[in-house]
């Protein structure tokens, strides 16, 4: 829980400082992908909301702020779900749009991720105003994983940037990391819910990564 903050509170000033303190034109050149610049307003919204999205969560998760801040845990909830339907709704409008530098693979990949970020923030909020709880933290924690997915995406093509992977095999090797990048996150968090989670629960245990205090 503690490397899911500080990469996703890294990542979102990362993306702040160096894109949205910088002129739009700018994008496309820094990102050596001209559609970034010539269709601004998808990427803007998306990262965006993906900032805020990254920022956020954690806050959210944390059992203090529940308890003793359950307003503020609302307020910022509020803002929690706008961001995560910004960011999949904006990504998922500019892959129709524009698509993705590694075609239909990485299209339907980021397609399905977007639709599957927007549907756990959905089944959050709505848990929470069914009064719901128990299934709302879960539904919270998958969102979590499903928002810290995209920075992670971002550690998992290092290899590329720093020049490792061969230019000839460079779309192929992001492709399988726009599967990869989420898909086993949200396996995880399913076997960690199922079996670790409610393991703690039924021995009342407190060492669980969120209580249900």
């Amino acid at each position: 829980f503690g490397f899911v903050c500080l990469w996703s509170s890294y990542f979102a000033f990362y993306i702040f400082t160096e894109y949205f303190l910088q002129p739009l034109h700018t994008w496309g050149e820094m990102l050596q992908n001209s559609q970034y610049s010539t269709h601004p307003l998808f990427i803007c919204i998306h990262w965006g909301g993906g900032v805020m999205l990254l920022l956020a969560g954690p806050l959210q998760m944390l059992p203090y702020i529940r308890t003793h801040y359950p307003a503020l845990h609302r307020r910022v909830g509020h803002i929690y779900f706008a961001a995560a339907l910004l960011t999949s709704t904006a990504g998922c409008l500019y892959i129709l749009c524009v698509g993705c530098i590694g075609g239909v693979v990485m299209d339907i990949a980021f397609f399905l991720y977007g639709v599957g970020l927007a549907a756990c923030a959905v089944m959050t909020v709505r848990r929470a105003t069914q009064r719901r709880l128990y299934e709302h933290r879960r539904w919270a924690l998958r969102l979590l994983v499903a928002g810290f997915s995209s920075a992670w995406y971002r550690i998992l093509t290092i290899p590329g940037a720093i020049g490792v992977v061969p230019p000839d095999y460079m779309i192929t090797f992001l492709n399988l990391m726009a599967c990869l990048f989420f898909i086993p996150n949200m396996i995880f968090v399913e076997i960690y819910i199922a079996y670790v989670w409610n393991f703690h629960e039924q021995h009342g245990s407190k060492h669980v990564l969120i209580n249900e205090s």
